[in-house]
């Protein structure tokens, strides 16, 4: 039903007879009155802005900003939300079982001294954060120094032919010319193909 200005329900409608009082009523082409009656269309009241949306534009996430934010979550959105888990969905994804293997392969003395030098010039870096104090301000290259770190166990090429570059490393051995460079190829597979590092 339609609400007037006094906050009645459709009450000057109803003295003089008219059906406008319901939502459905078309009021005339500017949406303003009724055609017939000349009541005012009914004003739209939307709890979840008043409650919610209005709060956090003006608060932000303090204050009536932050419990908006709280009754956003509770009483709407953990209401809603589909939350759905692997095991919840197994039988319509029908994942295969996960198989974890660990092998452990020693280095051998040449990765060895590659991921020795490229961690001394790590920790000198991270030393260096440190006796600044700006570890916090610093994260991002830190996770960095840590990531080469990995990448040279994997294999050297990732670490010297990557965008950015060893720390203080440049390739000892020039890239083959024409040659693709993915991991090492076993001599069946491309007997020309050949690493500089690996051999």
């Amino acid at each position: 039903t339609a609400i007037d200005e006094v906050g009645g329900v459709g009450l000057a409608c109803a003295e003089q007879g008219c059906t406008c009082k319901s939502l459905g009523w078309k009021f005339g082409p500017m949406q303003r009155s009724c055609l017939c009656c000349g009541h005012p269309s009914p004003r739209h009241y939307s709890h979840f802005n008043k409650s919610i949306i209005n709060p956090i534009t003006r608060y932000g996430y303090i204050g009536d900003g932050k419990q908006a934010m709280l009754t956003l979550k509770h009483s709407v959105l953990d209401q809603v939300q589909l939350r759905r888990t692997k095991v919840g969905r197994a039988a319509d994804v029908k994942l295969p079982p996960l198989e974890i293997q660990v092998s452990v392969k020693p280095m051998d003395e040449k990765e060895q001294d590659f991921y020795e030098s490229i961690y001394k010039t790590s920790c000198a870096k991270f030393d260096a954060y440190v006796a600044k104090g700006t570890i916090l301000h610093n994260y991002a290259h830190i996770f960095e120094l840590l990531s080469r770190l990995r990448q040279a166990t994997d294999h050297p090429y990732l670490v010297v032919h990557s965008k950015n570059g060893a720390p203080g490393e440049a390739p000892s051995t020039p890239l083959p010319q024409g040659k693709p460079l993915p991991a090492c190829a076993p001599p069946e597979v491309d007997p020309n193909y050949y690493c500089g590092l690996c051999q």
